[in-house]
């Protein structure tokens, strides 16, 4: 296992992480300093998603064209430069700034991904995918937190400008630490139609669509969830976010060494499961500083970990395509953060924030069901 270059790419992720999970943790700011509703303001979560969701299988397979290491530095350089822009933007022009933020994100995250199974050997290949996905978690403990400080005390739209120098300073780190890595052999749209009608793929993808839409209900709208329960302030629901990106982390590289030894089929399981119940008992911890810290710890844990888990049984379902097979889950993923959110906000608008954790419960449950049908089979890869 590459240390070094894998760290660069965590580096990448978080940056990429930031970009797209920040945003949450300032949605009321941006609705009362832009005069939209706060269900308005989710569509900056949302569009961001879905874009991200519709390019990356397309821009998977032009991607297999170009080196990777090089495809990986422009991707980032777009991500800096939509964000720089969306600085002095309306709301109006921020979706769109979003969007193209979005295709970049898209490309780097999928090549980042795809660079790690060449950077570890097949017994370390979990940790190595924990330790990329760590850039994500990483996000959510300073990136989230950073911006909603940021936003309290200046403005909002420093958030972006934070987000725009992290994005440069992780395509300069990838320049000088990640080598050359090897393109994959080019992919043609047929290679997409074989992927695509493989029924453990499908499955996989299935399971990821529901268990992220399912998160982000919640996720997305979880700064107006804190408030609803009037215990804390602004400042703790900083701390509150910061000690769940922290668990994230952590559950990011526990979870990759589980999967190196008990398999991504239970470790997914698992994730699921331990979500749903933290989903069922989420609103009476809440009620205590205690119980906050807790939950939030536990639910961070479970719900990251399955990122490295579900990473992995993507190599195994797609090995000789795995920029198709990541950025098909990095599709469910998106579409599922896209459809959490919007799900998320007819809920918060029809029953309220407290009820955010029970409708996430519900379709964790349909997640567990799908995933629990979908077990590894020999041989179980993609014939590309």
């Amino acid at each position: 296992m590459r240390l070094v270059p894998l760290l660069a790419l965590t580096v990448a992720t978080f940056s990429l992480g930031f970009g797209e999970l920040m945003i949450a943790g300032i949605l009321p700011n941006v609705a009362r300093d832009l005069h939209v509703t706060l269900a308005a303001t989710g569509t900056l979560v949302g569009v961001y998603a879905l874009t991200f969701a519709i390019v990356s299988p397309p821009l998977a397979i032009v991607m297999t064209r170009i080196e990777r290491r090089t495809g990986l530095i422009a991707a980032l350089l777009v991500v800096a430069l939509a964000n720089g822009v969306a600085v002095t933007g309306s709301f109006g022009e921020i979706l769109m700034l979003r969007a193209i933020a979005a295709a970049g994100s898209a490309v780097a995250t999928t090549i980042a991904l795809a660079s790690v199974d060449a950077l570890s050997d097949l017994r370390s290949r979990g940790r190595a995918h924990g330790i990329v996905f760590a850039g994500f978690s990483a996000a959510a403990t300073l990136g989230v937190p950073f911006g909603v400080l940021i936003a309290e005390r200046w403005s909002w739209r420093y958030a972006f400008a934070a987000v725009a120098l992290s994005a440069l300073v992780a395509a300069v780190l990838v320049a000088l630490a990640l080598p050359r890595v090897p393109r994959a052999k080019p992919l043609t749209w047929s290679d997409l139609a074989r992927v695509i009608a493989h029924r453990p793929l499908q499955l996989t993808i299935a399971v990821s669509l529901l268990n992220l839409s399912a998160q982000y209900i919640l996720t997305t709208y979880i700064r107006p969830y804190m408030d609803a329960t009037g215990h804390f302030d602004p400042a703790t629901d900083a701390w509150l976010l910061l000690l769940f990106g922290a668990m994230g982390i952590v559950g990011n590289v526990v979870t990759g060494g589980l999967v190196d030894r008990f398999g991504s089929y239970r470790t997914i399981l698992v994730c699921i499961a331990g979500t749903l119940a933290i989903f069922l008992v989420f609103g009476v911890a809440m009620q205590t500083l205690a119980g906050a810290a807790l939950i939030m710890s536990a639910w961070a844990f479970v719900s990251w970990g399955f990122a490295p888990a579900v990473n992995q049984r993507l190599g195994e379902d797609a090995h000789a395509a795995p920029e198709i097979g990541l950025a098909f889950n990095l599709t469910a993923f998106n579409a599922g953060i896209a459809l959490g959110s919007a799900a998320g906000g007819i809920a918060l608008a029809n029953a309220g924030p407290l009820s955010l954790p029970f409708a996430g419960a519900a379709l964790l449950a349909v997640a567990l069901g799908v995933a629990w049908r979908n077990p590894p089979a020999a041989p179980h890869r993609v014939p590309v």
